[in-house]
C-alpha cells in the first residue's frame, strides 16, 4: 500500500510538471438519461466555483424537458426507469426522476443557455473546467446539447478548449499506471489534455479504480469533507463538491501541503 501511495505521490508531482493546478476554477457535473449523447439528455447540471482554492458558490438547476414539444415523453420516462433500475441493482438511488424533473426543472434551453454564458466567460479568463470522467462522457454531451438546443437556429457548433477541462476521472486512473511502463501514464509535450484523458480512458488494466462515490471517496474521504452521505451522491451539485475536494487532495499530492 505505501509503495502504491508513494507511486501517486510521484505520479502528481510530474503531472505538475505539465499542468499547473489552478487556484480559481469550476467544477461541472451533469447526470441524464442514459449513455448516449446523441440519443439521451441531460436532466441536471451543477457546478461548484472555486476561487483561492476555496468552493464559494455550488449550485445545480434540473431541466424540464416536458417543456420541448420535441422530445418523446414516453421515451423519456422509458429512459429514466432503465438509469434508476440499472443504479438500483448497485445500491443507489435515481435522484432525477421524470416527476422531480417536471416539478424542480426549468426550461432546458433557458438553462443550456446560462452554462453556456458560463463557459464562454471561463474561456474567455483561460479558467479550467473540472470534470470527473469529462472528456469521456460530460463535455460531449454539453457540447451536442448546447449546439442541439441553443445554437442550432444560428448553424453553430459548440466545442470546449482541449487545454482547459482538467478530467480527475482520467487522472486517478492515470495516476495508478506503472510510470515506467511504455505506455506513458503521463500527459506528452505535445498531447493536449484531451488526447490524454481520451487515451487513459480507452487503456484497461486490472485492479484500476477511479468511481467518484466508491474509489475517489472511500480513498480520499470525500463526503466527509464535504459533509454529505452516500444517498446524496450522484446528485450534480453535491458531485460537483466531492469532486472539487478531489481536486484539493491531487494538488496537495502534487505541491505538498501548502
Amino acid at each position: 500500500m505505501i509503495g502504491l501511495q508513494l507511486m501517486a505521490k510521484t505520479f502528481f508531482e510530474r503531472l505538475a510538471g505539465r499542468f499547473d493546478f489552478p487556484n480559481n476554477y469550476t467544477v461541472i457535473d451533469i447526470e441524464t438519461s442514459g449513455l448516449s449523447p446523441q440519443k439521451n439528455l441531460i436532466c441536471s447540471i451543477g457546478h461548484t466555483i472555486v476561487r483561492d482554492k476555496k468552493p464559494v458558490e455550488t449550485g445545480m438547476s434540473y431541466l424540464n424537458w416536458a417543456l420541448e414539444l420535441g422530445v418523446d415523453q414516453e421515451q423519456l420516462i422509458y429512459d429514466l426507469n432503465k438509469v434508476k433500475d440499472a443504479m438500483e441493482r448497485k445500491g443507489k438511488q435515481l435522484l432525477h426522476g421524470y416527476s422531480v424533473l417536471k416539478e424542480k426543472g426549468r426550461p432546458p434551453r433557458v438553462v443550456l443557455n446560462e452554462y453556456l454564458e458560463l463557459f464562454e466567460a471561463m474561456e474567455e479568463r483561460n479558467e479550467i473546467m473540472v470534470t470527473h470522467n469529462g472528456w469521456a462522457f460530460d463535455v460531449p454531451y454539453l457540447e451536442n446539447a448546447i449546439s442541439r438546443w441553443v445554437l442550432s437556429t444560428k448553424n453553430q457548433r459548440f466545442e470546449f478548449n482541449e487545454e482547459l477541462v482538467y478530467d480527475t476521472g482520467a487522472i486517478t486512473k492515470a495516476s495508478q499506471l506503472p510510470l515506467d511502463s511504455l505506455f506513458s501514464p503521463l500527459p506528452a509535450a505535445d498531447e493536449s489534455m484531451k488526447d490524454f484523458s481520451l487515451r487513459i480512458a480507452r487503456y484497461r488494466a486490472a485492479g484500476v479504480y477511479w468511481s467518484l462515490d466508491g474509489y475517489c471517496a472511500n480513498k480520499f474521504g470525500l463526503m466527509e469533507k464535504a459533509g454529505v452521505d452516500a444517498s446524496q451522491a450522484h446528485a450534480a451539485d453535491v458531485d460537483t463538491l466531492l469532486t472539487y475536494y478531489l481536486v484539493e487532495a491531487q494538488r496537495e499530492m502534487a505541491y505538498g501541503r501548502e
